[in-house]
């Protein structure tokens, strides 16, 4: 990997980083969280992808979240190799008090 870093050459597109993100939540914490997230959204920062969940009030309403404050997902991925550098759910602070 240390070659393809030296040349530049990035592995990881933004597709596989959206892949890459699906799989991990699924595997993680079950198809739920990935339905909850859809669709994803990714961007470029940097050297690496920054894939974030997306709102959706109706799918929360119909599947309440346990515990209530958990939030949208949010990873970072390494566009060289695919190295998750980050991977959390966002706390929505309004559901905290």
């Amino acid at each position: 990997m240390w070659l393809h870093r030296s040349l530049g050459t990035k592995l990881i597109s933004a597709d596989i980083a959206m892949g890459i993100a699906r799989l991990i939540t699924r595997e993680r914490y079950g198809q739920i969280e990935v339905d909850r997230n859809e669709p994803l959204k990714v961007e470029a920062v940097d050297d690496t992808w920054t894939v974030t969940g997306t709102a959706n009030k109706e799918f929360d309403a119909a599947h309440p979240r346990q515990p209530a404050c958990g939030g949208r997902l949010r990873m970072q991925i390494s566009q060289f190799d695919g190295q998750i550098l980050e991977c959390v759910f966002d706390v929505d602070w309004s559901k905290t008090e």
